[in-house]
């Protein structure tokens, strides 16, 4: 699913996301996703390992930065990944998604 680790020297919550986010994982990983927001601590997310991403896995973690936005939250994403760079580029979504340009 994911491997989870805590900073215990500012709080942030990593989450290192498996090599593939597509339809078929996106539902378990949307729970894992909204779960940490529960915990109102800033999130990480290290798309490093992401090997395959579709438009279903783009828009989940579009929609895990706009509720982690309304709810105030700090997400920031690290490690790169092509694939996931490549996606959000050709949706026009990189900005929305990671908040900056690659």
């Amino acid at each position: 699913m994911a491997h989870q680790d805590k900073d215990v020297l500012d709080d942030t919550v990593t989450l290192r996301l498996e090599p593939s986010l597509r339809i078929g994982e996106v539902e378990a990983r949307r729970e894992l996703l909204l779960r940490q927001l529960d915990g109102r601590e800033p999130v990480r997310i290290d798309v490093g390992g992401l090997q395959s991403v579709d438009t279903a896995g783009v828009q989940l973690l579009l929609a895990f930065r706009q509720e982690a936005d309304r709810r105030g939250i700090p997400v920031d994403y690290c490690g790169k990944s092509p694939e996931l760079i490549n996606a959000l580029q050709l949706l026009g979504l990189t900005d929305a998604v990671l908040g900056r340009r690659p």
